[in-house]
């Protein structure tokens, strides 16, 4: 199946923006979508009405509404390992009824959700100490990423909101990075939280490595297990690490590590800023899922931003799409965007395996606006 159509009426298409406010003044008005307290101007792109229609016909000749229905009905969509893709179901509230394939998981889901807060709040009141009897001051996550960047950028973005310790994340296998980090903080009042599904990825197992015997060099190897925590599915692996079983925090197969920020692997957003502004994250990011399922195209976030990127990679031959945030809290914004948006779009075959003869997805690329304004 192609996208003739789409690329006929990019080829077709001849009007500069200037060309598009002059006949059209209330697109300014009329392409604007306001969603879960975002709002979405979408009107200095190259777009008409009659573009739309092409865009969203799209979306017929794709089935789209029947696998965004599979997806929200947590079907098998990863099909190479035979999973779903629920990530949407971390969000929701304890009354929803997500599955996976047919399993319900909003029990476990706000069980793991409860047992965080609970640990959450130890730490930050001073009810869970280190080994010394001191309270922790600062939480060396050590991940890489999906259970890297999501946590990363999201503390950044909430740091007006952080009021618990200090979050250091560690991703980086090089070891001036670790090392620089460990030189500004005391062992006693520091916790060490390891992110890694399977507990065995090598940059986060030798960075994990690397913090424990700081631990035990200071505090000894016996006590060291006080100042761990864990967000794994391997559990010999983590008794083999020392870390206490009350430290520990699940999370499953139909999480994918980039949309894992909303499961455990956020325990040390949630311990900066607390489980109420944890759980606020959450609220808005299930009202974003329901406004997707129930938005039509025209008035969806989601959906117009995938059509627009679709009209610009496809139709225009655009390689590339730069994200520049005008935020210096959200400077971290286009690396995780980079993993979110080409691990899951950029394929170069279909789901039957057969050679795709167009582009999935852009590369993703960017940095903070002022910068780049004297740079790129």
């Amino acid at each position: 199946m192609t996208f003739d159509p789409l690329i006929e009426a990019a080829d077709r298409f001849q009007s500069s923006l200037a060309d598009l406010f002059q006949t059209d003044p209330e697109r300014v008005d009329r392409y604007v979508i306001e969603a879960a307290n975002l709002r979405m101007d979408y009107s200095r792109h190259w777009l008409t009405d009659d573009t739309l229609k092409v865009l969203t016909d799209c979306l017929e000749t794709r089935d789209f509404a029947a696998k965004r229905q599979d997806l929200f009905a947590g079907e098998p969509v990863n099909r190479t390992e035979s999973r779903a893709a629920l990530h949407m179901a971390l969000r929701a509230p304890r009354h929803a009824d997500y599955r996976d394939q047919g399993e319900p998981v909003m029990d476990k889901v706000h069980t793991v959700l409860d047992a965080m807060q609970q640990f959450s709040e130890g730490v930050r009141t001073g009810a869970l100490l280190g080994s010394t009897g001191r309270a922790f001051t600062d939480v060396v996550q050590v991940g890489i990423g999906g259970s890297d960047l999501g946590p990363a950028v999201a503390v950044d973005a909430l740091q007006p909101l952080a009021d618990g310790p200090a979050l250091h994340c560690v991703s980086n296998v090089d070891g001036a990075r670790v090392k620089d980090v460990l030189a500004t903080l005391n062992p006693e009042t520091t916790l060490c939280l390891v992110i890694s599904k399977t507990f065995t990825t090598q940059e986060t197992m030798h960075n994990a490595g690397v913090v424990c015997a700081w631990l035990s060099a200071s505090l000894g190897a016996d006590a060291a297990s006080a100042h761990l925590a864990a967000v794994s599915t391997n559990e010999p692996a983590m008794d083999a690490f020392g870390v206490p079983v009350d430290r520990r925090f699940a999370f499953w197969d139909w999480v994918g590590g980039r949309y894992s920020l909303w499961s455990a692997v956020g325990l040390g957003v949630m311990l900066a800023v607390g489980a109420a502004n944890f759980r606020a994250l959450l609220s808005g990011a299930h009202a974003m899922d329901r406004h997707f399922v129930e938005a039509p195209a025209t008035d969806n976030v989601p959906v117009m931003m995938a059509l627009i990127s679709l009209w610009y990679t496809t139709g225009f031959g655009m390689e590339t799409h730069v994200v520049v945030p005008y935020s210096e809290r959200l400077t971290q914004l286009p690396r995780y965007l980079q993993q979110l948006e080409m691990e899951s779009n950029g394929k170069s075959v279909d789901q039957a395996g057969v050679r795709l003869e167009y582009d999935t997805a852009p590369v993703i690329w960017g940095g903070a606006g002022t910068d780049g304004q004297h740079a790129f």
